[in-house]
Formats: C-alpha cells, sequence, structure tokens
C-alpha cells in the first residue's frame, strides 16, 4: 500500500513539471465574469412642489461590488447620470430611497434609479413624476351690507393651504366678468380669513370680485363663478310725500329723509307743478326745510283754486346729487266740483269704457256727472259733444261703457260734474279706434280669377277658393288660406278639371261641390265631397240628383244640403235636398222665384235665400226664410241696394252682403233692418271670396289684388 501513494506522488509531481513549462495566458485587469448591477422595482414616489423622493433596490452586483447607487432625472424621458442631474444615495445592495430637490413646481420629469460597479452603469425602470404646483385655494366672500356707493368690503378665506409660507393676500375687483381690466388691493390680515376695503369705485356699478393668495410659487384665486357686488348711488332716500292739507290756493305737505345716503343732507325740501315730475329745473320750489334725516314739512301759497298739482319731495346730500321722493298729487279746492277723467279701457268690438271721479264737490252737492265725447271737438262740453250721464258710487266714481264707435276715427273723452255753481270737466283722453278694414295680408300664390268665377267656402279658420276663370282658360286649383298663421297653401285639384261657377256648401268638416260650367261652355252635374282634414276628394254622384246647372246656392240644414235655383239654359227655381248620411237626393217644391246667384246662408235652424237675378238680368229683390227647405216665406225686400249682391256670409245672428256697387250691406233678422255700411276700399273691390273666420270677415283676392282685407263689423258703425 505504501508503494503504491509513492507512485501516485510521482505521477503528480511530472505533470507539475510539465505544465510549469508553459507560458502564462493574458488576463483581463478586475473581477472575472462580472456584470453591471441589476435594479429591482421602484415601489414608491412621494412628490411636493420642489421635490420627488423615490425608493428603489439594488437586488443583485452580478460580481462586483456596488460602488454607487442613486438617481438621474430629466424633463425628457430616458436620463441618463450627469454632473447636474444626478444624486447618489450610497452604495450596496438593498432598498434605498432619495430626494431630490430644487425642482421647478408643476412640471414633468422623467426619473431612473442607477447602479454603479467597476463593470458599468445599469438603469431601473423609468418613472414619469410631476411636481405640485404648490399652491392652495381660497374662497371669495362679500359683505353685502358694507357695499356703499364708492366702497365695499371683500375678502377670502384660505381653505386649503399650499407648500411654503403666505406671502400676500387680498381681492381682485373689475368691472369686466373676464377681470380685464382688473385692479387689486391688499389686506394687512395675516389669519385664514382676511377682509379688504375697496376705495374709489365708480357709483351704481357692478363689480366682481376674487379673492387671491400668494406663495413662493404663485397666486392661487377662487375657482368657478366670480362673487358680485352693485355700488349704490350714494343718494339720500325721501319717503313719500303726506298732503297735511289743501285750500283754495294753499296746500301743506310733509316728507322724511329716511336715510341720508353716503354722505350728510344739506338741502331738503317739496317741488310742485301743474305738469307730472316735478323738479328743482322744471317747477317751483322751496329748499328751507332744513338739513339732516328727519322729518320736514312746507306750506305753498299762490296756487290757483280747482287746479291738478303734481309734488314731489327732495334731499341733496354732500357729495352724491339729488333724490326725489314718489310723486303725489292733489287738487285745490273750487266752489264748482273738482272731476277727473279716467283712462280709457275695453276698447274693442266698437265700445270703449268711459268715467271719471268726483275728487270734491265744491260748495254744494253733485246734481250730475259723466262723460262728454266727440269726434269733431277736441274740447267736448255738454253744448258742442256727445253727452252720456252717469250716476256716481258712494266714492264719487262712475263709470260705463260707449258703443257704436266708428273704426279708424279719432274721439275726445272727458268726464264733467255739475252742482249748483256751474260745471267742471277733467282731463281729455284722445284715442284713435281700430280700423274697420285690415290689410298687409299675405299673398295669394294662384292665378287672378275674374269676379265671381270660383266657388269660396270656409272651414274654421281655414277659407277656401275652388276653380274660376283665369282669363285665357279655366282652372281646376284649390287654394286654402290659415287666418290664424296668415298663410296660402295650393291643395289637392278638383277630379273634374277647370270649371267655374260651381256652388260649395260647407257641412261639418267637408265641403260639397255641385255643378258649374267646365271649359267647354257646358253646365254640370257632377257632385263631389271634399274633406278639410285629408284633403281628399270623394265623387258623391248618384243616378238620381239634380240637372246640370251653375251659379245656383246652397245652404246646410241639419244633415241636409240644399242647392237653389242657378241657370243651364234658363233660369231655374228647382230646390234639391241632399241627406248626407243617406247619400241620396230629393226633389224639395219650387223656391218662389227663378233666380241665378244670389246669396243662402243659414243662421239656427233657418236658412235665409235670395237677392239672386232672373233671367232678364234684373235683380231680384227678395228674400226668403225657410226651416226644411219645403215652405217658404218671405221674409223682407232689400231696400238700399238696387244693382245686385255679389257675396254674403252669416255673421253673428247678422247677414252680410257685398252689393255691386262694393258697399257692405247688413241685415238684421232681429230687426228686420237693413243698414248700409262702409265701402270697400278701392283695391279690394272686384272680390271673389268672402269668408268668417276668427271672428272676422275676409275680403277679397280682386282681379287687381292678390291680397285680401279683414273686415271687423264692430267697429262698423
Amino acid at each position: 500500500m505504501r508503494q503504491a501513494k509513492y507512485y501516485i506522488f510521482l505521477i503528480v509531481l511530472s505533470c507539475g513539471f510539465i505544465y510549469g513549462c508553459i507560458d502564462d495566458p493574458k488576463v483581463e485587469p478586475g473581477i472575472q465574469n462580472a456584470k453591471i448591477p441589476q435594479l429591482g422595482t421602484t415601489v414608491k414616489i412621494e412628490r411636493t412642489a420642489s421635490s420627488i423622493t423615490l425608493t428603489a433596490s439594488v437586488e443583485k452586483a452580478n460580481g462586483a461590488a456596488v460602488e454607487e447607487r442613486g438617481l438621474c432625472w430629466s424633463k425628457k424621458n430616458n436620463p441618463t447620470v450627469r454632473p447636474d442631474s444626478a444624486q447618489a444615495f450610497g452604495k450596496g445592495l438593498g432598498e434605498f430611497n432619495g430626494t431630490i430637490e430644487n425642482l421647478s413646481s408643476n412640471t414633468t420629469y422623467y426619473i431612473r434609479p442607477y447602479a454603479k460597479n467597476l463593470k458599468g452603469i445599469a438603469y431601473g425602470e423609468e418613472s414619469k413624476v410631476s411636481t405640485n404646483t404648490g399652491l392652495g385655494s381660497v374662497r371669495t366672500f362679500v359683505i353685502i351690507d358694507s357695499v356703499r356707493a364708492r366702497t365695499a368690503l371683500s375678502g377670502g378665506k384660505i381653505e386649503l393651504h399650499g407648500e411654503g409660507a403666505v406671502l400676500a393676500r387680498g381681492v381682485y375687483y373689475s368691472t369686466s366678468s373676464l377681470m380685464l381690466p382688473k385692479d387689486s388691493v391688499l389686506s394687512t390680515m395675516d389669519t385664514d380669513s382676511f377682509i379688504c376695503r375697496i376705495s374709489g369705485l365708480r357709483t351704481s356699478t357692478k363689480y366682481y370680485v376674487q379673492a387671491f393668495v400668494k406663495n413662493r410659487f404663485g397666486y392661487y384665486v377662487m375657482s368657478g363663478p366670480l362673487r358680485t357686488f352693485l355700488t349704490g348711488d350714494g343718494l339720500p332716500t325721501v319717503s313719500p310725500v303726506t298732503i297735511i292739507k289743501r285750500g283754495y290756493t294753499t296746500a301743506a305737505f310733509s316728507a322724511t329723509v329716511m336715510k341720508e345716503g353716503d354722505a350728510p343732507v344739506i338741502q331738503r325740501g317739496f317741488c310742485w307743478s301743474t305738469k307730472k315730475n316735478p323738479t328743482l329745473e322744471n317747477a317751483s320750489y322751496d329748499d328751507k326745510c332744513g338739513v339732516g334725516a328727519g322729518t320736514f314739512k312746507v306750506e305753498c301759497e299762490n296756487l290757483i283754486s280747482r287746479q291738478k298739482y303734481y309734488v314731489r319731495a327732495f334731499a341733496r346730500n354732500k357729495d352724491f346729487g339729488i333724490s326725489y321722493s314718489e310723486q303725489d298729487s292733489f287738487i285745490t279746492k273750487s266752489n264748482i266740483p273738482t272731476v277727473t277723467t279716467a283712462e280709457l279701457k275695453n276698447i274693442e268690438k266698437g265700445a270703449v269704457t268711459v268715467g271719471g271721479k268726483i275728487e270734491e264737490a265744491g260748495q254744494s252737492a253733485v246734481k250730475a256727472c259723466g262723460i262728454c265725447w266727440s269726434a269733431t271737438v277736441a274740447n267736448p262740453t255738454l253744448t258742442n259733444a256727445e253727452v252720456l250721464e252717469i250716476e256716481p258710487n258712494a266714492e264719487g266714481i262712475f263709470s260705463s261703457q260707449i258703443t257704436g264707435l266708428k273704426g279708424g276715427v279719432t274721439y275726445y273723452f272727458r268726464a264733467y260734474a255739475t252742482n249748483n255753481e256751474g260745471t267742471s270737466y277733467g282731463e281729455i283722453k284722445v284715442r284713435t279706434m281700430s280700423k274697420v278694414f285690415k290689410g298687409n295680408l299675405k299673398t295669394f300664390q294662384g292665378a287672378p280669377r275674374i269676379q265671381n268665377s270660383p266657388a269660396y267656402f270656409s272651414i274654421r279658420d281655414w277659407g277656401y277658393i275652388l276653380g274660376g276663370d283665369i282669363g285665357p282658360q279655366y282652372t281646376a286649383e284649390l287654394h286654402y288660406y290659415n287666418a290664424t298663421t296668415d298663410e296660402w297653401r295650393a291643395m289637392l285639384s278638383h277630379p273634374e278639371g277647370p270649371v267655374k261657377w260651381q256652388t260649395a256648401v260647407v257641412h261639418d268638416r267637408s265641403a260639397f261641390i255641385f255643378g258649374g260650367m267646365a271649359a267647354d261652355r257646358k253646365a254640370r252635374n257632377d257632385f263631389y265631397q271634399y274633406n278639410s282634414w285629408s284633403n281628399t276628394w270623394y265623387d258623391r254622384s248618384t243616378t238620381i240628383r239634380p240637372d246640370s246647372s251653375y251659379l245656383s246656392v246652397g245652404f246646410a240644414l241639419n244633415d241636409s244640403i240644399c242647392y237653389v235655383g242657378g241657370r243651364k239654359d234658363t233660369v231655374k227655381n228647382e230646390v234639391w235636398m241632399y241627406e248626407v248620411s243617406a247619400n241620396t237626393w230629393k226633389r224639395q217644391p219650387d223656391f218662389p222665384v227663378q233666380q241665378y246667384g244670389g246669396i243662402a246662408v243659414t243662421i239656427g235652424n233657418t236658412a235665409y235665400v235670395g237677392l239672386g237675378k232672373n233671367g232678364s238680368g234684373v235683380f231680384n229683390k227678395g228674400l226668403w226664410k225657410t226651416t226644411n227647405a219645403a215652405l217658404w216665406t218671405r221674409e223682407t225686400t232689400c231696400t238700399i241696394s238696387t244693382e245686385g249682391v255679389l257675396a254674403g256670409v252669416a255673421h253673428n245672428n247678422r247677414i252680410y252682403m257685398i252689393d255691386e256697387a262694393y258697399y257692405i250691406i247688413e241685415y238684421n233678422p232681429s230687426t228686420m233692418l237693413w243698414t248700409k255700411k262702409s265701402q270697400l276700399p278701392p283695391q279690394a273691390r272686384g272680390i271673389h271670396c268672402m269668408f268668417v273666420m276668427n271672428d272676422l270677415i275676409y275680403i277679397g283676392l280682386s282681379p287687381t289684388s292678390t291680397t285680401m282685407i279683414s273686415y271687423d263689423p264692430t267697429w262698423d258703425n
């Protein structure tokens, strides 16, 4: 065994000699197989307005000692270690904290931890971090009770402190909501809540205010809407005047300076005049009533008896000027009554409400009072004008209505009162009444028609015009006018083509159209229903129906429609009744006379028909009535028109017609009276439509005019 160990020793020794004779290899300096360090994840970041603190870690040295570790930063990404933007925070492995200081506020930085060994510099993950603004928040307030004409108190309350000490506190103010331009005032207080006195403001001006606070990072202000206040006028406040007493030529008043304003009151008194709103510049006055706040009085003389005066108190202060009280009035005493005229009211439908008040009876009791008025005399009296005597109430107030006024006419009204000593009058009230005819309506877009050639009808506030002669040819067009919106619109044309002299009768929401003359100059007996709601035509022709005719008249009675007269080869007096619900025709007893044209209207359950022409073109002046289209009774004879009737409608239980001289004729069935009213304006003559819509009558569309006029019968007196 010992011999074996000996041999092994010799072998090892021999190998050592052999290798020892070979040259040494070249070796790099430093530690063999080392690498740059390895950093961990950044686990914590803290910031202020001027510093950022990061917590990072060096996890592995990788074969060489970590000689330095720290943070590097830049305003751009991927920062590297530079003398002015890197800072070391120790060495070795493990977690470390580093705070970068002297940074700019409200700025974004890119930061990376680094570690250095003999093999080089390793960088950790990059963090994007922004510094704080360093600013806080402040709330603005205004002490409203402090606002005066030129000064105000405003301030702020610091609700969130910024970083570092507060260097200044104050308020911005401006007359612009944009705070451009703006002024500022600083507070001398060093508390969280602070107040500033703003002076040198303009009177009666709206200001915007905003509190601010300054620290080393800048100014911070309230966010959101600005606070506002309105400066006063600085003027005194004067109470209403009290009329202490009134005489024939004297009067006494009192008033009170309730507040002096923003300066002492140096003058106060009263001014009075026979005209409204007296001032020191336009009225008599007395300013020897003392100074300061409190009550003051005056007695004025040399007034005119039975005269109405207006009076105001005034006060002037040192810096801001003069202010007046509300106006009051009084009437000096008189032997005859003192009366005032009330404002005109309820001016409509040819009527007006008038009245007055007996302010003073005078030396004896009032025997009579009322209104006198005129359309020709500007100073109406009991001897030159219309007079309406009215009974006063216990307070001396009287009121009544005057009717039958003429539209477009200027009237003069005033109250009167009479006692044993004489009659006195109140102020004159002047008013021009609403016009009988009004124009400026929307222009008709269709072609002009020859007078009386189209059919027309109205349903509620819609007026329709159908067909007619447009000169070189007839037309089948249907147009309607909306009286509420003042607009024309084209609707669906008549299915049978161009026709004139048709007869339209309205039942419920539909118009029933009969007959007419076609373009071949022949009479027709087509019968159609037009539904206004759906703008649809329906053929209602049946085997049994009236013979062809044109220029007949028609009316609706209960559930039936009746057509009277007309012409074909000769003038007719036939009466045909159409039952709407049954869609059947029935011949009725003949009309008392043969006629074409004229009128047919319904008032209540009675139809009025007539005023047409016979075969010779002679005007039939008779008007008949019926309740069943079977029995006809002569109602009356027209005595005021000799040339015939162009159109007619029923309105407010009366019949209004236009005769061939273009006068409006009114017939009142309840009194059986005929009245000639106004003549149409020249531009509205040659009419071919007449509608009742919205309590007015619409007339017009002559061959020379493309607009209608409205007619208000209540003003045609």
